[in-house]
Order: structure tokens, then sequence, then C-alpha cells
């Protein structure tokens, strides 16, 4: 349960195939955080870019967790988007 973990899926279907990966590290960044680092191929996305990375973040603060989202994708097209989220979140009372 603790230590690196690592997932693939591959998909496959008429003519066209996909594959994920991710990489997850809890405690790296201290006790109760976790790190995952993923990218996927995914051709048949419409919705989304089919080729992405990213990495998720979070850490415990307080009473609260701070979170860290970045990802990156590639249309089929060839044009390049990223984004990147910050959160926090505080239990209530």
């Amino acid at each position: 349960e603790n230590g690196l973990s690592v997932g693939v899926d591959a998909l496959a279907g008429l003519n066209t195939f996909g594959v994920t990966g991710s990489l997850s590290a809890p405690d790296l960044l201290g006790d109760g955080s976790s790190v995952r680092l993923y990218a996927a191929y995914e051709p048949w996305r419409t919705a989304s870019s089919p080729l992405r990375t990213g990495v998720s973040a979070s850490l415990p603060a307080g009473s609260g967790t701070l979170t860290l989202d970045a990802s990156a994708g590639r249309t089929r097209q060839g044009q390049a988007g990223f984004g990147v989220r910050v959160g926090d979140t505080l239990p209530l009372p």
C-alpha cells in the first residue's frame, strides 16, 4: 500500500488504440501528501486533447489540504494548451 505505484492501461478497437500511464508516490512531499504524474494518448477523444500529460499533488496544510493540478495537451491539428488549478480545502465545523 505504501511506495511508488505504476499503472498502465491499453485500449484497442477497430483501427485505433490508446494507452494511459501513471506514476503515483505517496508521502513524497511529507506525511499525508500525494503526487501523481500521468500521460495519455486516446485518439478518439473529441472533448479533450487526445494527447495529454499532467501532474497532481496534494499536501496537508493545517486542518485542510492544498492541491495543485497542472496539465497540458495537443489536439489532432497540433494546437497545444495547458491548464493549472490550485485549491485549498478546509473542513466545515
